[in-house]
């Protein structure tokens, strides 16, 4: 396959944006456009909001409001959230709740990818993409399905790795250059698996596997890197376990009183039933660190965005999110469209 090797440059028209790819922790509404599956379009969600301003680009739309619309590729060039409450790696993940998987949600981007080179031509298409923000958060529903299930982490781990890692290849081959990878928290932790066990302490066995899954992916990262076309895939690799654990451990100086509790839910450490329509939260969110049986509230994500954003080894590496916003792109792209289409 013939590539043209380009110096890249926003053309006026097009500003960087963010794609992102994963499950509820990063959805913002694909699964409102579904006919079932795990939502958030009620009160108490949406109270709190994380907006993008950190990276100068727009808040980016769910990709299923624009898609197949006639301004489909206008909304794609602005960005685009492809996650989905639910998702995983696997697309056997949650297969009774009707969610869009890893998977599928690449194949979508893919799809976008091309209307926009058939539109606006693949130069200025990949030079954009190139320029923008792969945001990856996936695995974590992966994890906690196997919570009740005896299994080899070791085994599971490289299942979850051999799958994810063409799925990054593909981002990669239809333009993607600067990753932000952000890892499985303390996932044992979470109130709906702590409500579990029999004494309330953390289910030690999930942690095992999410410290086993960051590690791998980690390593893939760094793989990718090495096998990319001169090294130019570049990426920030946060590592959400390690910034929970130091979070947790100045959880008073931070203002946290309640570490163990959610906000909002009902049962064991309010855990055991998910935020239902209607359900009033607890009135000091910022004191707590998980707003439902399965998130963090936004005082503590605003707090792992910092890290990510501006922190530095063991917490980001091998830069933060700031640094990669700052790197220039060189980058290689496909002779025309049918090259891309056979990717």
């Amino acid at each position: 396959m013939c590539f043209l090797l380009c110096s890249c440059a926003i053309g006026h028209e097009l500003k960087p944006a963010m794609y992102l790819f994963g499950d509820s922790f990063l959805d913002i509404g694909n699964n409102n456009y579904l006919t079932s599956g795990v939502k958030a379009n009620y009160y108490p969600y949406g109270i709190d909001y994380i907006d993008v301003e950190m990276l100068g680009v727009s808040s980016p739309q769910p990709s299923l409001s624009f898609n197949g619309t006639s301004d489909m590729v206008e909304e794609f060039l602005k960005g685009a959230n492809f996650a989905s409450g639910g998702a995983g790696i696997l697309d056997t993940t949650y297969l009774d709740v009707y969610c869009i998987p890893l998977g599928q949600q690449v194949e979508l981007f893919k799809e976008m990818v091309v209307a926009s080179i058939e539109q606006i031509g693949i130069v200025q298409t990949y030079e954009h993409i190139s320029n923008s923000f792969i945001v990856i958060d996936i695995g974590s529903n992966d994890i906690t399905i196997v919570a009740d299930i005896t299994i080899d982490p070791e085994d599971y781990v490289a299942l979850l790795i051999s799958t994810l890692q063409p799925r990054l290849k593909d981002m990669y081959n239809f333009g993607g250059r600067k990753f932000v990878t952000i890892s499985a928290g303390a996932l044992g932790c979470i109130p709906i698996l702590r409500g579990k066990t029999e004494t309330g302490e953390c289910h030690e066995q999930l942690n095992v596997i999410a410290k086993l899954y960051n590690k791998e992916l980690a390593s893939l990262m760094r793989v990718m890197q090495s096998q990319s076309s001169n090294g130019d895939l570049h990426y920030s690799f946060f590592d959400r376990y390690a910034g929970f654990e130091k979070l947790y451990d100045n959880r008073e100086s931070l203002g946290f009183t309640d570490v163990l509790v959610a906000c909002c839910g009902a049962g064991n450490f309010n855990g055991s039933v998910r935020c239902t329509p209607g359900t009033v939260p607890c009135s000091n969110r910022t004191d707590h660190m998980y707003w439902d049986n399965a998130h963090y509230t936004e005082a503590l994500t605003s707090l792992c965005m910092e890290l990510a954003f501006q922190g530095s080894a063991p917490y980001v590496h091998p830069i933060n999110v700031k640094q990669l916003s700052e790197l220039p792109i060189s980058y290689l792209y496909p002779m025309n469209v049918e090259q891309v289409k056979d990717l």
